[in-house]
């Protein structure tokens, strides 16, 4: 099941009135090409994870748990939002502990 953070973390080309559709076309299987999630990682070693809208179409990837905090159109936007994550979790916290700094802001 895909969740989304109430403090989403978006590139420059999506705008605050596109996050609906974009949540509803993941929802129903419908892609874009240029689309790409950031969310936090259900590994234990990992922090984040990027994944391509695309991965959405496969049944098996919405069973997962999936807590996305950002939307970017493109990978350079996509590590360019996680580069703004770590300034700002630094910045709050004094560390680097993304997942546990965004799992309070969830």
């Amino acid at each position: 099941m895909v969740t989304y953070s109430q403090n989403l973390y978006l590139s420059e080309k999506i705008g605050i009135k596109k996050v609906n559709k974009i949540k509803r076309n993941i929802r129903q299987g419908r892609g874009r090409f240029d689309l790409y999630l950031i969310s936090l990682s259900n590994n234990a070693h990992d922090q984040l994870d990027i994944i391509h809208n695309s991965m959405f179409k496969q049944k098996l990837y919405r069973k997962f748990d999936i807590r996305v905090v950002g939307l970017a159109e493109s990978y350079d936007e996509a590590t360019g939002l996680v580069m703004k994550i770590l300034d700002d979790t630094l910045t709050d916290t004094g560390n680097a502990d993304m997942k546990s700094y965004l799992l309070e802001r969830f």
